[in-house]
C-alpha cells in the first residue's frame, strides 16, 4: 500500500511539474519549433531582455508580488495577534472560520471574482480601460491600506491624531507616490479619512464598555460617515473643475468596489482592538 502511495505521489508530481520542465528546456531551443531541438542556444533570453514590454511586465510582477507579501505580511501579523487575544471562543471561530475563506476558494476564481467586481464598477461609472496596475495590486491584499491605519489611530490615540492622520494620510501618499491623484481624489480621501478618525475616536471614546459591541458600532458609524463626506467632497471638487459626480459614480466608489475592502475591515480592525483590549494595553494607557 505505501509502494503504490508513493508511486501515485510521483506520478502526480509528474504530471504537475513535467510541462514545466519542458517549457525550460525549450526555452534553449535555437530554433523557432516547440516540437524539436535544433541546438542550444541563449537567443531567446537575448531577445526577452530586449522587449521593453516584457520588461515593464516583469518589473511589475515583481513590484506587485514585493507590495503585497509586505502588506499582507503586515496585516496578516496584526490580526493573528487580536485573534490570538480573543477569549471568547465562538467568536474566535467565527473569525477564523472568514478569514479561512480565501485559502479554500481557488485562486483563479478569486481572481476572476475580482476582475468582474472591478470592471461591474468601471461599467457604472462609465469609465472603459484596460485594467490598471493598481487594481491588481488590491486583489492581491492592498485593500484600503490607508483606511486602517486611520481607525485605528482614532480608536486608539483619540480623535485628535486620528482626525490629523486621515487627513494628511491620502495628501502625502499622493506626493510621494503618485497615487492617487492629489485633485480631486487625494483632497477628497483626505475629507473621508478624516472623518473616519473623527468619528471613530468620538464614538469608542463614549462607549463605557470597550467590548466588540463597541468598536463594531464605532467602526461602521466611521465607514458610513466618512463615505457619505467622501461623496460630497467629490461633488464639489468635481464640480469646481467643470466635470459631474454622479450618483452612480458614488456608489461605486464607496460601496460596489469597496466590498473587498469593507469585509477587511470588519474582519481585522475589531479583532485588533478586541485583541489590545483583552491583552489591557490600552486600558493601561487610558489609565496613565
Amino acid at each position: 500500500m505505501k509502494k503504490a502511495s508513493r508511486i501515485y505521489l510521483v506520478l502526480l508530481f509528474g504530471f504537475l511539474y513535467a510541462p514545466l520542465l519542458v517549457m525550460i528546456l525549450i526555452s534553449f531551443n535555437g530554433g523557432e519549433s516547440t516540437a524539436h531541438m535544433t541546438g542550444f542556444s541563449l537567443r531567446w533570453y537575448r531577445e526577452m531582455f530586449k522587449d521593453a514590454a516584457t520588461l515593464q511586465a516583469f518589473k511589475n510582477t515583481l513590484t506587485l508580488s514585493i507590495s503585497a507579501a509586505s502588506a499582507s505580511t503586515v496585516l496578516g501579523t496584526l490580526a493573528a495577534v487580536g485573534i490570538d487575544r480573543m477569549k471568547s471562543a465562538r467568536l474566535r471561530s467565527i473569525i477564523l472560520s472568514v478569514t479561512n475563506i480565501p485559502m479554500m476558494n481557488p485562486d483563479i476564481v478569486t481572481g476572476i471574482s475580482l476582475m468582474l467586481l472591478f470592471v461591474f464598477a468601471a461599467s457604472l461609472i462609465g469609465y472603459s480601460t484596460v485594467l490598471s496596475f493598481w487594481t491588481l495590486l488590491i486583489a492581491h491584499g492592498m485593500l484600503s491600506p490607508m483606511h486602517i491605519p486611520v481607525l485605528l489611530c482614532g480608536m486608539i490615540c483619540g480623535w485628535p491624531y486620528g482626525l490629523a492622520v486621515g487627513f494628511l494620510t491620502p495628501l502625502l501618499r499622493s506626493v510621494l507616490f503618485g497615487m492617487p491623484a492629489i485633485y480631486p481624489q487625494a483632497v477628497a480621501m483626505a475629507f473621508e479619512l478624516a472623518v473616519y478618525g473623527l468619528v471613530s475616536g468620538l464614538l469608542y471614546a463614549r462607549f463605557p464598555e470597550k467590548d466588540l459591541k463597541a468598536i463594531y458600532l464605532s467602526l461602521i458609524a466611521a465607514m458610513l460617515a466618512g463615505r457619505l463626506v467622501w461623496g460630497l467632497a467629490s461633488l464639489a471638487l468635481y464640480g469646481v473643475v467643470g466635470n459631474a459626480f454622479t450618483f452612480p459614480m458614488f456608489l461605486a466608489g464607496a460601496f460596489v468596489n469597496a466590498v473587498p475592502g469593507i469585509l477587511l475591515h470588519l474582519v481585522l480592525i475589531p479583532a485588533i482592538m478586541f485583541g489590545l483590549e483583552r491583552s489591557g494595553v490600552l486600558r493601561k494607557e487610558r489609565q496613565e
